[in-house]
């Protein structure tokens, strides 16, 4: 049903506590709102390029605005990240992708075309950088295109470093990353990945990552000593 109504590149979808649907619609231009067993969609925020959606755990809802280099918070479309146009000083982002939210509702944004993931703490108006920021480059201190992020209960960064095909870790305050998850290729058999664009973790602490250009979903159980790929069709 929703697949239907939607242009083909809506790319991020989240769900509230009563499984109401908030869906970046961006070939449309929009980000829409289901309700659960309801035909009836509503356009929420319009003429948005919106990359990623997400909530805080008051119910507010976080997206990321690519041609407008920012991340506007709903309802009420307060900037809390960006709006400064495209650059790389630390009040500004360049076509943010997808974004994470602390407890504490500081944003941590996929800063895409600074090769870097910053983080916005509620109310600052200035980033602070937590990966990458070295300039374009495949060393572990570096970052190409980063796409996603993800931050555990650690405080440990997680980066779908898309261009360098890897996903890199990075504790808190480090200056480099370690190379989690890597890939020589698009091996369909293996555990190598070649574009990752988005990433989640389950309860039980695995690691799904969307892997554009093989169309697939891989998982991965982080924290053994070797990583086991399963993958999802």
């Amino acid at each position: 049903m929703v697949s239907y109504l939607l242009n083909s590149t809506s790319s991020n979808i989240v769900l509230d506590n009563n499984r109401t649907m908030f869906i970046c619609d961006r070939g449309n231009l929009r980000v829409q709102r289901w309700f659960q067993n309801d035909n009836q969609d509503q356009t929420i925020i319009a003429n948005i390029s919106c990359a990623g959606v997400n909530l805080d755990n008051q119910g507010f809802l976080y997206v990321t605005d690519e041609d407008g280099h920012r991340v506007i918070k709903y309802p009420g479309n307060e900037i809390v990240a960006g709006g400064n146009e495209a650059g790389s000083v630390l009040n500004q982002i360049w076509n943010p992708g997808s974004i994470y939210l602390d407890r504490n509702h500081s944003v941590f944004v996929a800063d895409i075309i600074n090769d870097r993931v910053v983080i916005w703490p509620a109310g600052v108006r200035e980033s602070l950088i937590v990966a990458g920021g070295n300039g374009q480059g495949n060393g572990t201190h570096q970052l190409q295109e980063p796409h996603a992020v993800l931050v555990d209960y650690m405080g440990t960064v997680y980066v779908a470093d898309t261009f360098n095909s890897r996903i890199v870790r990075w504790l808190p305050n480090s200056q480099s990353g370690v190379i989690i998850i890597d890939a020589l290729g698009a091996n369909l058999n293996g555990k190598n990945m070649f574009i990752p664009v988005d990433m989640a973790f389950d309860r039980k602490g695995n690691l799904y990552v969307a892997d554009i250009f093989n169309n697939r979903i891989l998982m991965f159980p982080i924290g053994k000593s070797s990583c086991v790929t399963s993958m999802y069709h």
